[in-house]
C-alpha cells in the first residue's frame, strides 16, 4: 500500500513508523527513497472519520439483544449483547437454558 509518492521519482513510498517515528503532526520528518536513494521531508496529517448510527435504547427505547458468548471463564457463558450501543446482560436462566 502506498504512503506517499517520492517528490524526486515519483516512486510509490510506504512510510517507515519505526518506534512511532513520524507521527508528530508538528514536525517536519525524513524518509528515504528506496528507487532512488534520495532523502525527502514529510509531514503528517491525521484525521478521524466518525460513522452515526440510530440507538433508540440511549433515547429510552429498549435495548435490541443478540446472543454472544463469552470466553475466558472456567466455562464460556452466554450473554446478551445490545446490537446499538453494546450494552450487555446475562440471560434469564430460563433463557439461558432453552434448547
Amino acid at each position: 500500500m502506498k504512503d506517499a509518492e517520492c517528490p524526486y521519482c515519483g516512486a510509490d513510498v510506504e512510510i517507515n513508523h519505526d518506534d512511532g517515528y513520524g507521527y508528530e503532526e508538528s514536525e517536519i520528518h525524513e524518509q528515504n527513497c528506496g528507487a532512488c536513494d534520495k532523502n525527502f521531508a514529510y509531514t503528517t496529517e491525521i484525521s478521524f472519520h466518525y460513522e452515526t448510527a440510530q440507538a433508540d435504547c440511549m433515547n429510552g427505547g429498549e435495548h435490541r439483544y443478540k446472543e454472544v458468548k463469552q470466553y475466558g471463564f472456567p466455562e464460556p457463558r452466554l450473554l446478551l449483547r445490545c446490537i446499538d450501543c453494546d450494552h450487555e446482560t446475562q440471560p434469564a436462566l430460563s433463557e439461558a437454558t432453552r434448547g
